[in-house]
């Protein structure tokens, strides 16, 4: 008697036998693709089920920052007797933070200085009264120091447009003051300072 074929997991033969094996596999084949394809859908929202969420803490401080803009020099022309008075001198100061403006000279009377040496007269001449200065908010006129006198004290930050303080100066001139040769004016140099305080 002729054996047909083993079936499914027995070596297949070949003719009518073969096509019954064949017939015999498909339905095998097509449940594993159903399970195949049911596996890949779980994995799948399984991934996108698994979702980290992280935060970020971000803290930052603005550094202290000052600018400070003087005018840098003022020929004040010729003096005449009396009370000569300056014009108006704009101190400009950008801050981050609250700051004191302060001001001081090389020395307290203008001194006689060479243009073309750039540097003052030994033993020149002075005026005999010391420069003055005022901020225009405060009302009375204050003598020029060699230390630091403040302009500005405890001021608040300025924002972008600054904040403008308003000097002005004041000499006074007498007989005893004598006029200088060509080439020779009196001279001071004012160092104004702005720092913070906070």
């Amino acid at each position: 008697m002729t054996r047909a074929g083993f079936g499914m997991c027995g070596r297949a033969d070949t003719g009518a036998g073969a096509e019954i094996g064949r017939r015999s596999r498909w339905p095998c084949t097509r449940l594993l693709l159903i399970v195949a394809v049911c596996i890949a859908g779980l994995i799948s929202q399984t991934a996108i089920a698994d979702t980290q969420v992280g935060y970020q803490e971000i803290t930052a401080q603005v550094g202290h920052a000052i600018e400070l803009t003087v005018p840098m020099s003022y020929d004040w022309g010729t003096l005449s007797i009396g009370e000569n008075e300056s014009s108006l001198q704009d101190i400009i100061v950008k801050s981050t933070a609250p700051y004191d403006l302060l001001v001081r000279a090389d020395r307290t009377k203008m001194t006689q200085y060479h243009l073309a040496s750039g540097m003052y007269v030994s033993e020149g001449r002075e005026l005999v009264n010391p420069l003055q200065w005022r901020e225009t908010s405060m009302g009375s006129y204050l003598v020029m120091d060699t230390v630091d006198m403040p302009v500005v004290t405890a001021a608040p930050p300025t924002g972008n447009g600054g904040s403008v303080c308003t000097v002005v100066y004041r000499q006074v001139v007498t007989y005893d003051d004598q006029s200088l040769p060509d080439g020779m004016v009196y001279r001071i140099v004012l160092t104004y300072t702005a720092t913070n305080t906070v």
